[in-house]
């Protein structure tokens, strides 16, 4: 059985681009030996749509 976590991960920027930090999401499946799997959206909602589309998958 896996599951997940889903939480944003913050990518800082060089100042002298001038632009403010990015937040990125990490959707990250656990099972009994670790990490299975790590993805990486640059939006919650897309991390979010994912986990839940893959997650009877992989529950089972």
């Amino acid at each position: 059985m896996a599951f997940s976590d889903t939480w944003p991960v913050r990518e800082e920027t060089t100042a002298e681009k001038g632009t403010p930090p990015t937040v990125a999401y990490a959707l990250i499946w656990y099972g009994k030996q670790g990490i299975l799997e790590k993805v990486s959206f640059d939006a919650e909602k897309a991390a979010r749509d994912h986990a839940m589309a893959s997650f009877p998958a992989r529950s089972g």
